[in-house]
């Protein structure tokens, strides 16, 4: 068992717990995000197998803003 944490753009913004049975491949098909509460624009996933520490989480926000003012 383990708990995904979910962070949009360095904010961590939900947390879910999956089985040992559950696995996540690069060959899946198919990822699904939903909400009955908003629009999502998706541009970049990344899937880190540890987590991360606070600088870690800061380099990879900077690393994938879309503009220089946004680093």
């Amino acid at each position: 068992s383990g708990i995904m944490y979910v962070y949009l753009n360095g904010v961590m913004s939900g947390a879910s717990l999956f089985k040992g049975t559950d696995s996540f491949r690069s060959n899946a098909k198919s990822i699904v995000f939903n909400s009955n509460y908003c629009d999502l624009d998706l541009y970049r996933i990344k899937i880190h197998t540890a987590a991360l520490n606070y600088g870690e989480i800061t380099q990879n926000w900077a690393a994938d803003a879309r503009t220089l003012q946004e680093k």
